[in-house]
């Protein structure tokens, strides 16, 4: 939110609002209340008091308690609020059987992992080697022989072509090998937990 926009939305100068970022002016108790108001937040915040960073006390209790980002208890708070709570049963039946939902959990993060590790490839060969190295590399991959000794530049060059060969085939592995196996795993998982949550004699389902 820009200065402007903030200023009017609470009804001073823009001019007013730099003056109270930049420390030249600090707010009176009325214009703090406005403020927490416009900004959605609770005053703690707005003084910079460690128990309120997340915006409110009870949203910093619960992400520090839980390890949920911000993002997602905002996420857990809309689907409560959507539809005036059509959906919270079905949320509170979720969260409730501990068992299943682990079993997508671990699953998700299996997923989560193999993307972590793709991207993990190139970023540890350009730590290591710097980017225009590796830039140098893939652009000239696979035409520079692997053997390429006659300089300094060309033996490095080498030895970051024969990693990057080892990160295309492991990446290429992720792709199509690690990532549908895991995605067969979430599925499954799935299934479990409808099967779990909702069972059915007569309309249990299965993974195909």
């Amino acid at each position: 939110m820009t200065q402007e926009a903030l200023a009017e939305k609470a009804g001073v100068s823009a001019k007013q609002i730099s003056s109270y970022e930049n420390g030249h002016q600090y707010p009176p108790m009325d214009m703090l209340f406005k403020l927490c108001e416009v900004l959605d937040c609770d005053l703690g915040y707005l003084l910079g008091q460690e128990d309120y960073k997340e915006g409110t006390l009870l949203e910093t209790c619960i992400i520090n308690a839980t390890g949920l980002t911000s993002e997602s208890l905002k996420t857990i708070i809309g689907i409560k609020d959507c539809m005036h709570g059509r959906y919270l049963p079905g949320l509170n039946r979720l969260l409730s059987d501990k068992s299943a939902l682990l079993s997508v959990l671990y699953s998700l993060n299996s997923l989560e992992e193999l993307e972590q590790e793709k991207v993990a490839l190139d970023a540890d060969l350009v730590k290591k080697y710097g980017e225009a190295m590796v830039k140098e590399a893939k652009d000239r991959y696979p035409d520079l022989p692997l053997n390429d000794n006659s300089s300094e530049t060309g033996t490095k060059l080498s030895e970051v072509m024969d990693k990057l060969g080892k990160n295309i085939d492991r990446a290429r592995d992720i792709d199509e090998i690690c990532i549908p196996a895991a995605r067969y795993e979430l599925f499954e998982s799935l299934i479990t937990l409808i099967n779990k949550l909702y069972p059915s004699n007569s309309l249990n389902i299965s993974f195909r």
